[in-house]
């Protein structure tokens, strides 16, 4: 009920941004990557504090992961797992499905260039000790994907006929195609029992709805997904638990019951 401003943004250390990660280890608090303002653009740059948010230093201004904002960091004993995220590759959006792991959070090791759940930002992800393997797990869930696909038609191109839509065509009418043309919302969920390095999928198709930016966490009696964003402007803030490493899902606040809804990013 009572907090404490540490900071009021004043000629802070790391620049303003949102999209950003943020990873307790041990008693460090360490800040990655995001989304600047001023055309600073995706960022890869890590912050640390020892003092709560009192003062913070530069780590590196250029980690060896790609730029990004809309990714998770987590810390699993002593160390930073960092994965996903949404960046820019050319003129065009890139979304990621690596894991890096740091332990000082200037050197990174890449887990896997590409996990075993598809590309995605605005996800969930979180650490949990299993109750039914006893394992320590680490937990992702939902967020936005892609699909490949067109994003450019020529409606005269020789071959080109219309389908279903007049604005769409079969493929000799596309004059550009993109290996993220189509956003969309998953509800999938995946865990790993080795810090990240392979994932296997607990379940595709959660009970609770496709959604983006929801909350994820660990609590004594299992996992808890919260709100997020359902898309077209529509927000969620139902509440689901799961007894069983996120195989299945109850809800125990519908949307509309406490607080109100909202997504946990843009």
């Amino acid at each position: 009920s009572t907090w404490l401003q540490v900071s009021n943004g004043t000629g802070a250390s790391w620049s303003a941004r949102e999209g950003f990660a943020l990873a307790l280890v041990n008693s460090s608090i360490f800040l990655a990557g995001g989304w600047g303002g001023g055309g600073a653009g995706y960022l890869q740059d890590v912050w640390v504090t020892i003092d709560v948010g009192h003062s913070w230093q530069l780590v590196t201004s250029a980690a060896p992961w790609p730029p990004r904002g809309y990714f998770e960091m987590v810390g699993v004993d002593g160390a930073l797992i960092l994965a996903g995220g949404q960046g820019v590759s050319g003129n065009s959006t890139s979304l990621f499905n690596d894991v890096w792991t740091s332990r000082d959070g200037f050197t990174w090791l890449t887990l896997t260039p590409a996990a075993q759940w598809s590309k995605r930002f605005g996800f969930g992800m979180t650490r949990d000790q299993s109750q039914i393997t006893g394992q320590s797990l680490i937990f992702v869930a939902g967020g936005i994907s892609c699909r490949a696909g067109c994003t450019a038609y020529d409606l005269s191109a020789p071959g080109c006929a219309l389908v279903a839509d007049v604005s769409i065509g079969t493929p000799q009418c596309c004059t550009s195609t993109s290996a993220c043309a189509e956003m969309y919302s998953v509800n999938d969920v995946y865990s790993s029992s080795d810090d990240g390095s392979t994932w296997t999928v607990v379940t595709s198709s959660a009970a609770f709805s496709v959604r983006s930016f929801l909350g994820l966490v660990t609590v004594e009696s299992g996992l808890l997904v919260f709100g997020g964003y359902a898309g077209s402007g529509a927000f969620f803030n139902d509440l689901w638990l799961s007894e069983d490493a996120g195989l299945t899902w109850r809800e125990i606040a519908a949307t509309g019951a406490g607080p109100g809804t909202r997504s946990a990013g843009r």
